[in-house]
């Protein structure tokens, strides 16, 4: 049972109390789920009537090809199936089983001929190019003539280009993917082109050459917002997908063209769905469609520390909450699962606020109660509580070391479950150590800072494999761990989790990179970006 306690009445001192039970407030929303992405995808196409044709993805290995595939969906009324490199899952085969023509994206390294072999009684149109910008070029010359067109990052984009596949699936209009400062394409006559994404990932060159208008935001949320604003104003539906992973995105474009899809995370800002009806892609956990505003929980402390039996307000720490609809919720914030900080030691504060429509906010504080004789919980002296810096964790040598034991790790614990190993990748592994560092220096633990993602803050350093799932890790220790050490421990931290768990054994993804580092207090970040 989970209680809690008024923040603003509460005093701390050997031992804390809860009192009174939080209630738990929800949105009805209508669904489109499976239970896989298979499934998802099945359910989808039953939603469209009298379609004779289909195009199918492999969602592991080509769908960053499967963006530009949308406005061909459109065309053809053909929804978007799933199948695998060799095999055509059940939930697929039997949506297409009334189907003529079946249009396979990518190559035989993405969808090998034991699939087509499966559907020799179909006709079969494989588009395929020497890459994904090539791949959409040709999507292009099979939609034909067309009065719009959006240009899009293909290597950066890829959010962004979701975002408007059910534009380009209405207005049977392609989506041209670029490297984002250059494309082989020539401007047509009569053609309004949208670029969407900022300066970031499609440049100020490619915008004047197309005259394009510019869509654009902060991250792929407020993006994929301006451009349901755009597009779809009067919408009095929406459909909702995770804007991480985005297969869902791109399976429910057809479905959706008339509507609009918005990305949605636990974070992001979801107040577009305020009175609209929210249609739900796939499976989703800890995400709220009701469109509320969402209050905000600040602390002018993370930390306070006290002496043995000391008794305190806190108040010390300057925990203030706020909504933009509510106004000031500080005293409404409660104290969860109170620990029982009666003995030296570190404790968690889990805080908590809720506004009037039900909308939570949470953030976790730190007490430690030092032991009686002045020092801090282990033995660390007031004046001599630095952690140990013999081992500089944020140097190449140790980040070298950490990865080799943990690519080992993790590639041995797929094995053990029949999934195939993953590839380090660079671009993935300056990510992860970027992250870790940003965590550090800006002291939070959160996926996301201010709605952006890594991949949005630095979309430079990455390479040519997407961010499309990530795992973080934190801790505190007097001792600084060896790089073998440390690789274990956040190993068998995420292992012992069943989300990040599941990351780690997913067979969605093929690349991975990882990286970790120390702040000046001795705490430490780990971070795993796993890509396709």
């Amino acid at each position: 049972m989970k209680f809690a306690k008024k923040l603003s009445a509460l005093t701390l001192s050997a031992v804390l109390f809860g009192t009174s039970l939080v209630p738990v407030s929800a949105s009805k929303i209508s669904e489109i789920a499976g239970a896989n992405r298979y499934e998802t995808a099945a359910r989808i196409a039953d939603n469209i009537s009298n379609y004779n044709t289909a195009i199918l993805v492999n969602s592991d290995k080509s769908l960053a090809d499967g963006l530009s595939a949308s406005s061909l969906a459109g065309k053809e009324n053909a929804p978007i199936l799933l199948v695998k490199k060799d095999s055509i899952p059940s939930e697929t085969m039997e949506r297409l089983q009334n189907v003529e023509k079946v249009y396979i994206i990518g190559g035989n390294a993405a969808i090998s001929s034991k699939v087509e072999n499966q559907l020799s009684d179909k006709e079969i149109i494989r588009i395929e190019g020497k890459n994904r910008i090539e791949t959409s070029e040709k999507v292009a010359v099979l939609v034909g003539n067309y009065s719009e067109a959006f240009i899009v990052n293909g290597n950066k984009g890829e959010a962004d280009a979701m975002s408007v596949a059910p534009v380009a699936a209405r207005d049977k209009a392609p989506i041209i993917l670029t490297n984002g400062s250059s494309s082989s394409q020539s401007k047509k006559s009569g053609v309004k082109y949208f670029a969407i994404g900022g300066n970031a990932v499609v440049s100020n060159s490619l915008v004047s050459k197309f005259s394009a208008k510019r869509i654009s935001g902060n991250n792929r949320y407020e993006t994929n917002r301006a451009v349901i604003k755009n597009f779809y104003s009067s919408s009095n539906t929406l459909y909702c997908a995770k804007g991480n992973p985005l297969v869902d995105a791109l399976t429910s474009s057809l479905l959706a063209k008339d509507n609009g899809v918005v990305l949605v995370s636990s974070n992001s800002d979801n107040s577009i769905l305020k009175g609209k009806n929210a249609i739900q892609i796939g499976g989703m956990k800890d995400i709220d469609l009701s469109g509320n505003t969402k209050p905000v929980i600040t602390a002018k402390k993370d930390t306070v520390i006290l002496e043995y039996y000391e008794q305190i307000d806190v108040n010390e720490y300057g925990v203030q909450a706020y909504d933009k609809e509510d106004g000031d919720l500080t005293n409404e914030v409660m104290l969860i699962d109170p620990p029982a900080a009666m003995y030296p030691g570190t404790y968690k504060l889990n805080l908590e606020v809720t506004d009037s429509d039900g909308a939570k906010a949470y953030k976790t504080l730190t007490l430690i109660i030092k032991e009686p004789n002045g020092n801090k919980p282990g033995g660390n002296k007031p004046n001599g509580n630095k952690p140990s810096t013999n081992v500089n964790v944020n140097s190449e040598a140790y980040q070298a070391e950490y990865r080799k034991e943990f690519y080992k790790l993790i590639n041995a614990h797929r094995a053990s479950y029949g999934v195939h190993p993953l590839k380090p990748e660079a671009g993935l592994e300056r990510w992860a150590y970027l992250k870790s560092k940003h965590m550090a220096d800006n002291n939070y633990f959160a996926h996301d800072y201010n709605g952006m993602l890594i991949d949005e803050m630095y979309p430079n350093e990455g390479g040519s494999v997407p961010l499309m799932g990530e795992n973080i890790f934190g801790s505190y220790g007097k001792r600084t761990p060896s790089a073998k050490e440390y690789a274990q421990k956040s190993f068998e931290g995420w292992k012992n989790s069943p989300g990040h768990n599941a990351n780690m054994l997913s067979g969605d993804f093929n690349h991975v990179g990882v990286g970790v580092y120390r702040a000046k207090d001795g705490s430490m970040y780990a971070t795993t970006d796993f890509g396709w």
